[in-house]
This record gives C-alpha cells, sequence and structure tokens, in this order.
C-alpha cells in the first residue's frame, strides 16, 4: 500500500511538472522579445495582436497568427536597433527618430553608434537576409560567429548578411569558408567578399578560380568577386577562365 502511495504521489508530482513546465520555458508575455515588421508602424502591430489575440487565447495560436501577418518573434535590443534602423533609411535625424519612437537621444544615440554591439542572439543566422543585412555593422561580431555554426543556413544567411552590410571585419571568416564543405556556401562567403572589395581576398579568390575541382556556381561567384575587386592581379586568371568549359564561368569573367 505504502509503494502504491509513493508510486501515486510521484505520478502527480510528473503530471504537475509536465503541465507547468510549458508555461515556464514559453512565457506568453516576455519582457526580453517583442514583435516586429519592418515598415510597420506600432500602431498596425497592436490592431494586429488584439486580431490575433481574439481569434486564439492560447500563446501557440497567437504567435502562429502573428507569423502568418509576416512578424518576427525578435529579442527586444534586435528589434529597438531595426526599427532605428528604419527611420534613418528613411533619412530620419536623430531628434526626428527620439520624436518618432517617443524614446530619449540618449537610447536612440546608442543604437545609432557603429560601436554598438549586439548582443548574443541564438539562431540569429536563420532570421530573413535583408532583416540580418538591415542590423548594420553592430551585428557584423555576431555574425561572424554564426559562421561558425553547425547549421548549414545560419552560415549561409551570415554570409549574405555580411556581405550586404560590406564590413571588412568579416573578412577573414569569409575567406575560411571559401573552403566548406557546402558549396552554396562557398559561393554565398564569395560574393560577400567582391562585396566587400578588399583586395586582401583576391588571392584566395583566384585559388578558387583556379581549382579544377571547384564546382562552377563558386567559380562563378569568384569571377564576379574578382571583377568587382577591380585588382589588376586578376586580369591573367580571368583571361584564362574565358576558356572555362560552363558558359556562366566564361560569361563571368
Amino acid at each position: 500500500m505504502k509503494r502504491l502511495k509513493l508510486l501515486a504521489i510521484t505520478a502527480w508530482i510528473i503530471l504537475t511538472a509536465g503541465c507547468t513546465l510549458p508555461a515556464i520555458r514559453y512565457p506568453f508575455a516576455s519582457q526580453d522579445r517583442v514583435w516586429f515588421q519592418k515598415g510597420v508602424p506600432q500602431s498596425t502591430l497592436i490592431s494586429d495582436l488584439e486580431a490575433c489575440r481574439s481569434e486564439g487565447t492560447d500563446e501557440y495560436s497567437v504567435r502562429h497568427c502573428m507569423k502568418a501577418k509576416g512578424y518576427l518573434w525578435l529579442p527586444r535590443t534586435e528589434a529597438e536597433l531595426l526599427q532605428v534602423r528604419t527611420l534613418q533609411e528613411k533619412g530620419l535625424e536623430h531628434q526626428q527618430i527620439a520624436s518618432e519612437l517617443q524614446w530619449s537621444r540618449k537610447k536612440v544615440g546608442r543604437y545609432t553608434d557603429d560601436g554598438f554591439k549586439l548582443g548574443r542572439i541564438d539562431a540569429l543566422g536563420r532570421q530573413p537576409v535583408d532583416i540580418l543585412a538591415s542590423l548594420g555593422k553592430p551585428a557584423v561580431p555576431q555574425l561572424i560567429k554564426q559562421l561558425h555554426s553547425h547549421d548549414p543556413l545560419s552560415r549561409r544567411q551570415a554570409a549574405q548578411a555580411l556581405g550586404e552590410i560590406g564590413d571588412a571585419r568579416a573578412m577573414g571568416a569569409l575567406i575560411h569558408l571559401l573552403h566548406d564543405p557546402d558549396a552554396l556556401i562557398q559561393r554565398h562567403a564569395a560574393k560577400g567578399l567582391g562585396k566587400i572589395a578588399d583586395p586582401r581576398a583576391v588571392g584566395p579568390l583566384i585559388a578558387v578560380l583556379q581549382d579544377p575541382g571547384q564546382e562552377a556556381h563558386v567559380k562563378t561567384a569568384a569571377a564576379q568577386a574578382l571583377g568587382r575587386i577591380g585588382e589588376p592581379r586578376a586580369i591573367a586568371p580571368l583571361v584564362r577562365a574565358l576558356e572555362h568549359p560552363n558558359w556562366a564561368v566564361r560569361s563571368r569573367a
């Protein structure tokens, strides 16, 4: 009898823990995360959130509804940085941004400082490339870390975003990615190096172009990158690439 009572108590504890754990791990109202969609004003966001809440009261249905409307569930710091960047793209100055967002100038200044570094965000590289690129220089250190991720999609999108941002701090990591096991990631790394246009990438890109075992689409990206950088020492390898059997490689060369 005592053993049965003990088993019953143990089962009750497990069931109770199972019911409460999701609420602890996935809080509906989080001060660290907010909804964000580029170009959508706060009033529209609130309206959409209220509409989603009217359709379903549990957090999963609300999140599904908001994501279906194009919103991202982002860390607050990232979302605030994106808000500032979006207004900067529209040509607004510090004071105008502060007025638009109802923030202090000091808070706006924090996000417009290129020395500001975005904190660690799990699975940052899985976010849309246009969002990652919009984060700008403050996100560069974290994006470089994403290049070492075990997730191919994170490496691929981080490489694309770093190319769009064009920060030379990513040079070493992108050159390393030219030897990634995934040929598609190699291609994005080559494109990124071309957009950064630092002459230090010329040698590694020439090596890619001349590698007989390299995929044609990677060589195409390398040829295009060399053209963007415009270093004279790339001329001879590009001329030789005019004889390549793949038409796309010849075209880019």
